[in-house]
């Protein structure tokens, strides 16, 4: 028995600092993706970067550990935007897409805002807290507040620089800013009714990859 708890305690270890470097890779990926994406297909980035996050809350919804992960629903505008991006000749006008893409790149902020909101009421360092709160090393802890910080601002920036560098009229790149409004109500309303009856009845959802953090250092998480 000793023997078998050994070695789940190190199959669980592994498994932790293998989605450590997942958070660091995928979040570097997007980045290069942002910036190396062809600028005549503006927009086009979102489709595989979007379209990876979706396919992680997916994977959380179906195998855990987040049943209740709300990436499966607030990657998606942004992963149909991508798509018609890439789908429509790169001469193009976007215009007419640029409010849909850009509500889709700040849906997610809108998401990643909820842990960061969460950090900030913790007391002293949060890597410790974190740590505590999932059970998890301090690499990790230390991990995942840099992941949420780093997407936090990636989804505020990308959809600002792939405007400007696909050189898209600013008035319609600013329509994306009260349609991501509409896009949070549907959100909000969408995730109510995917989880009923899943995990908690008052769990909040957040970021794709984890529950939220405490609001202080040793407390769950409101």
């Amino acid at each position: 028995m000793a023997v078998e708890a050994v070695a789940r305690s190190s199959r669980m270890a592994a498994a932790d600092y293998a989605l450590a470097c997942l958070m660091l890779v995928s979040q570097s990926g997007s980045w290069v993706a942002l910036f190396l994406w062809p600028d005549d297909v503006t927009y086009g980035f979102l489709l595989p970067v979007c379209g990876f996050f979706w396919l992680w809350a997916f994977k959380n919804r179906a195998c855990g550990p987040i049943r209740i992960d709300a990436g499966v629903l607030s990657f998606a505008p942004g992963m149909l935007a991508g798509l018609v991006a890439c789908l429509i000749p790169s001469s193009a006008d976007r215009t007419v897409l640029a409010p849909f893409a850009v509500a889709g790149a700040l849906l997610p902020f809108f998401n990643f805002l909820v842990p960061i909101l969460g950090f900030m009421k913790i007391k002293g360092s949060p890597f410790p807290a974190l740590a505590k709160r999932f059970s998890k090393p301090l690499f990790w802890a230390a991990v995942f507040y840099v992941y949420c910080i780093a997407s936090f601002l990636y989804w505020l920036a990308a959809p600002i620089i792939a405007s400007i560098r696909g050189r898209i009229t600013w008035w319609a790149a600013l329509l994306g800013v009260p349609l991501v409004i509409v896009y949070v109500v549907a959100l909000k309303f969408g995730t109510d009714k995917l989880n009923e009856g899943v995990g908690k009845p008052k769990e909040k959802l957040v970021a794709h990859h984890e529950d939220p953090p405490p609001a202080a250092e040793g407390e769950a998480a409101s």
